[in-house]
């Protein structure tokens, strides 16, 4: 009862983090059209990092969403092929955030002395190297998930 309550708990703060994500999303991308428009008036605009912005809040939103549905089911059989697919997309989101953070923060010099894949002058962010092991975590978890529903289909024909 206590793991279900929790579990309710955590389910709750991902949708109330993912209506949050997605109504920054869409208020971001109403300014990133807006300034567009206006692009005239305003050259100091950065068009390319208003919409990395958007792509990187749609990309966790989506991955919220995921998250979400996978928890969602873990009150009555995780070891779906739902789930496996949910791990997959969730993968793919992180290697597209981890290229768009590596190209776009690359070559931003780094005050913190702390170089990864780089010179003195610029590198790779940590937070670059954080979201590759996010998104490996992530396709193991569906190959687990995919091992478990293939043992779980086995003993079911055997019983």
């Amino acid at each position: 009862m206590i793991e279900s309550r929790k579990l309710n708990i955590f389910r709750v703060i991902i949708f109330i983090i993912f209506i949050f994500l997605c109504i920054m999303s869409f208020a971001s991308i109403i300014l990133t059209f807006q300034s567009l428009f206006n692009l005239g008036e305003n050259s100091d605009i950065n068009i390319y990092n208003m919409l990395y912005g958007d792509t990187i809040c749609i990309l966790f939103s989506i991955i919220l969403y995921k998250v979400y549905s996978v928890i969602k089911s873990l009150k009555s059989n995780p070891f779906i092929e739902k789930n496996i697919k949910n791990f997959k997309i969730i993968y793919r989101c992180m290697i597209l955030i981890t290229i768009l953070d590596g190209v776009f923060t690359y070559n931003i010099p780094k005050d913190s002395g702390l170089i990864i894949l780089g010179t003195d002058s610029a590198s790779l962010d940590p937070s670059c190297i954080l979201f590759f092991i996010l998104a490996v975590l992530a396709l193991t978890l569906s190959y687990i998930f995919e091992k478990a529903v293939e043992i779980k289909n086995e003993n079911d024909l055997t019983v």
